[in-house]
């Protein structure tokens, strides 16, 4: 091979969230003497080319029709959930297979990196090509309906090259054996995610100086991230420290009729009064203005799921109250660098937040730890020769004639 090898790396969603910007962080490490990425995402949904098209790497057009989120499942039992599944099994992913053949035969890579579980059925397309293919594993992947949806997924993982996955906790739910794996967390680009101008940032979202801020990270999945026990949480917390604000992205707008978890949301907010407290802001692939005019994150999940949210607040050194849950107890060190609360229970989660409302010096410890835990941990270089390292034993078995 002469020059760089070629990667199509893939994206499922739009711009912005944890797997966009953690595809991003690798690609900006990558050696470009050995790799040259290609990203493929589909410039109709909302934010994803912009977010890409400002780096230096070619990006193309590509609707991908993705698997629903792992995480979740379509309704089989409601027609509502037959007509999606029906609609994605007959026209979208038949689409989208015939384009990504078509793709594979104009740009020739070398490699295909998938950027989510919810895109493995693409990984067929690839191998018939003779392209390798690298998997990555950022869900926490359920057994959906009577468990054939993950058996499904299993038999396709059979023929991937390499799997890597982002924490134990997504290896113990996805396992296959016959396939080679890594486990690598999620990089950190510690040129962006530092503490710095917090008086600046609090000015600049219209945040009064000298009042306590949690910040919950919202965006996407607000039902699996726990905003329903964090806004109870949230009316108990300020019941004993009135001033009190938090800090959530993603709740702003008109919620659609049949999102029954962000109904339920705003039901809360009215019922405990709390919209004076609440600052309701747009989702961000940008959220280091946000973390740096907190002082707590709160990372309440109530499904398994990893949280970007607990790395990025160690590396702005703040403390974090998560959910006790294998994931995020993976990242979150017990009153080390934060405290655990059982999920879904808004009174534990409330003592807890109190507790470091009202221990200064012991939120400051935690959040010192996280920051030394993250720099120990999620630096992005490393990061980026870990993945080159995964490609390198990839292309290497391939001309081996594996």
């Amino acid at each position: 091979m002469t020059g760089p090898a070629r990667v199509l790396l893939v994206h499922h969603g739009s711009g912005g969230g944890g797997a966009a910007n953690s595809l991003l962080y690798m690609i900006e490490n990558l050696d470009r003497n050995r790799y040259s990425p290609m990203v493929a995402c589909n410039f109709a949904l909302q934010g994803a080319r912009d977010f890409f098209v400002r780096h230096s790497f070619e990006l193309l057009d590509f609707a991908s029709a993705p698997f629903v989120h792992t995480s979740r499942s379509w309704k089989l039992y409601t027609p509502r959930g037959v007509a999606k599944f029906l609609q994605w099994s007959m026209l979208r992913q038949p689409a989208a297979r015939k384009e990504f053949r078509k793709l594979l035969a104009d740009i020739s890579p070398d490699i295909v990196h998938l950027n989510g579980v919810s895109l493995l059925p693409l990984a067929s397309v690839a191998k018939a090509s003779g392209v390798p293919v690298v998997q990555h594993v950022r869900e926490s992947v359920n057994a959906g309906h009577l468990g054939l949806r993950k058996s499904w997924l299993a038999s396709l993982a059979r023929e991937l090259d390499y799997i890597i996955y982002i924490c134990q906790d997504g290896r113990r739910r996805f396992p296959v054996p016959t396939v080679k794996h890594e486990i690598l967390y999620d990089p950190i680009p510690f040129d962006r995610f530092r503490p710095s101008d917090e008086g600046a940032a609090r000015q600049s979202l219209g945040v009064p100086e000298g009042i306590p801020i949690l910040f919950f990270p919202g965006g996407s999945m607000l039902d699996i991230k726990g905003i329903v026990p964090y806004l109870e949480a949230f009316a108990r917390v300020r019941d004993k420290h009135p001033d009190v604000r938090t800090i959530i992205p993603g709740i702003s707008g008109k919620p659609h009729p049949r999102d029954k978890n962000r109904l339920h949301a705003e039901h809360i907010i009215n019922e405990c009064n709390l919209e004076s407290a609440i600052i309701r802001l747009p989702f961000t692939s940008e959220v280091e203005t946000y973390y740096r005019a907190s002082d707590i994150v709160v990372a309440p999940f109530v499904m398994p799921h990893f949280s970007r949210a607990v790395t990025e607040a160690g590396a702005m050194r703040l403390p974090v109250v998560g959910s006790r849950i294998e994931a995020i107890e993976e990242v979150l060190d017990d009153g080390v660098t934060g405290l655990l609360a059982e999920p879904g229970d808004a009174d534990e989660l409330a003592m807890k937040l109190c507790l470091l409302l009202e221990q200064p010096a012991t939120a400051e410890a935690m959040g010192e730890a996280g920051y030394r835990a993250a720099r120990a941990a999620f630096d992005a270089t490393n990061y980026a020769m870990s993945v080159m390292e995964v490609y390198d034993r990839v292309l290497s078995a391939k001309g081996a004639g594996k």
